[in-house]
């Protein structure tokens, strides 16, 4: 079994994806917008709504390695990918040069909403498993032509078998509930 979250989200096409799109507008929006952006006044909700106000530290110089990766979890890339994708909307113009990689991103944020969507139970697990099929062949597509292959790391195919496992299950399961439990142990000294 494949857990959703971590193959699409946490250093999965979607952090992939995100990266490269914000490296593309670079010259237009920069981390410093994008930390602004998220830093405005929000309504979250309440059972995450504490959290979801420190975002905004994903986009600062410390969460950024070397090659301009964020460095977060699933569950904050999962916070941020609707508000990045708005800002981006926005204030980034559609020209040419960033075609290819705005239909990328686009495309990979819809897995993200499909998938969304049949957690949610607002589509069967038969319609998730098509629309996710038909969207992941478009965005593979788009993004090795707006890309190469340079970035296609396992995790873009295991979109694959969760596609399958789909079909096979009566619900959507991840594993966000135990996502960071295992620092608990390391704050203890063990």
């Amino acid at each position: 079994r494949y857990d959703w979250g971590h193959t699409l989200l946490q250093d999965g096409p979607m952090q992939k994806d995100l990266d490269l799109y914000l490296a593309a507008c670079s010259d237009v929006v920069g981390l410093d917008d994008v930390r602004d952006w998220m830093q405005l006044d929000w309504l979250f909700p309440r059972a995450t709504g504490s959290k979801s106000r420190q975002l905004w530290k994903i986009f600062t110089e410390s969460r950024v390695n070397d090659e301009g990766k964020l460095k977060c979890s699933m569950s904050e890339i999962l916070g941020v990918y609707s508000l990045v994708r708005l800002l981006l909307e926005h204030r980034v113009p559609d020209v040419p040069e960033r075609r290819l990689a705005k239909e990328s991103f686009s495309l990979c944020c819809r897995l993200v909403d499909i998938l969304q969507a049949a957690k949610q139970l607002l589509i069967s697990m038969d319609d998730a498993s098509q629309l996710l099929l038909q969207t992941h062949e478009a965005y593979l597509r788009k993004h090795i032509e707006a890309y190469g292959t340079q970035h296609i790391t396992p995790k873009f195919h295991w979109l694959f078998d969760i596609v399958r496992q789909l079909v096979l299950d009566p619900q959507l399961y991840d594993q966000f509930i135990i996502e960071r439990l295992h620092l608990g142990v390391k704050d203890e000294g063990v």
